[in-house]
């Protein structure tokens, strides 16, 4: 009986250890999280993040490169098109880094994996293009075009191609789509086209 009694004493002093031992490691784990530093939100403007990622660019490297880019797809469709508002015509100002993250976001939405990105900024370059008075600007905006558009940029581009200007890059453009429909609407408007436009 003696021996019984003491197995039990045993078992429950070792129990009493264990669960010691477990609320010691559950209260040292708490504390280290609490410990952690906490991440704080970001609470710049719009404005400020533009700014700030403009100002690292070119960047140091590829990551330091993708890090920045990743922060700009971040900021979605209403970001980005803060960017591309300040790209302006040659001669009237520095738009020489607003460019390079612009060029630099249109090759890296073209990545495997990336169809939504490059939607969204396909979107933004149109829109960009649509909204821009100067030929230049709107060349600009054909060329991120030609990287990182796809169909959904065929009908807008169509109506650059009888533009002396404009027909250049709007053909490099469509024949970067390398689509049926892109072919189909590259043909019909060069075979009618005149001046600088006219097909070959």
């Amino acid at each position: 009986m003696d021996k019984i009694l003491n197995k039990m004493k045993k078992n429950k002093i070792l129990s009493s250890i264990f669960l010691f031992l477990i609320l010691g490691l559950t209260v040292c784990v708490a504390q280290e999280d609490t410990l952690k530093p906490q991440k704080k939100p970001d609470i710049r403007t719009t404005e400020t993040k533009v700014a700030d990622i403009l100002t690292e660019m070119p960047a140091k490297n590829a990551k330091h490169r993708n890090k920045l880019l990743d922060d700009m797809i971040l900021m979605g469709h209403d970001g980005i098109i803060r960017f591309a508002k300040l790209i302006v015509p040659p001669g009237t100002g520095n738009d020489a880094r607003a460019r390079f993250a612009l060029g630099s976001l249109a090759k890296y939405v073209t990545r495997p994996g990336a169809e939504q990105e490059r939607k969204m900024c396909s979107k933004v370059f149109l829109k960009a293009l649509s909204q821009a008075t100067d030929k230049e600007v709107k060349a600009f905006f054909i060329r991120q075009l030609q990287i990182a558009g796809k169909d959904e940029a065929i009908t807008p581009l169509k109506k650059y191609l009888k533009d002396d200007r404009l027909c250049e890059p709007a053909t490099q453009a469509l024949l970067s789509i390398k689509s049926s429909p892109a072919e189909k609407a590259l043909l019909k408007a060069l075979s009618s086209s005149k001046g600088a436009a006219e097909l070959p």
